[in-house]
């Protein structure tokens, strides 16, 4: 007998390379993902300017424009742990409302950790890392 997952939070909001566009989203999660919608995450501002990989961190009136892609159920322990292997030590795992096609949702999110170091030469005014200007 399957376990009930209906209360299961399979959803991930992604906002670098693991977007639809990105390399890592192919290799980490198109094979577990059933839907992909756009998505944005409000107060929290996109950093990565100067930076090897984009950082989000909370701060009122910013947001910041990913996808939210709907994990299968069954396998969203089994991503969550790759993903949080790929993003590794800088990066926190918390869960936070998100905006899914004007649907206010529960997602994951990976914001940056706290020894990250970030500053306004890094923000990323557009909030979006595939369309950064």
């Amino acid at each position: 007998m399957k376990p009930d997952l209906s209360g299961v939070n399979n959803r991930l909001f992604v906002y670098g390379s693991l977007r639809r566009m990105g390399g890592a989203f192919e290799r980490l999660l198109a094979d577990a993902a059933i839907d992909v919608s756009d998505g944005v995450l409000a107060d929290h501002a996109l950093f990565g300017w100067g930076l090897p990989f984009p950082f989000v961190r909370p701060e009122h009136g910013r947001q910041v424009v990913g996808d939210v892609v709907e994990i299968d159920p069954d396998r969203i322990e089994e991503v969550l742990r790759a993903v949080d292997e790929y993003e590794g030590a800088d990066y926190r795992r918390v869960e936070i409302e998100v905006d899914a096609a004007g649907q206010a949702i529960t997602a994951f999110v990976y914001l940056a950790g706290p020894t990250v170091e970030l500053g306004e030469r890094n923000r990323v005014e557009s909030g979006d890392w595939m369309m950064p200007i």
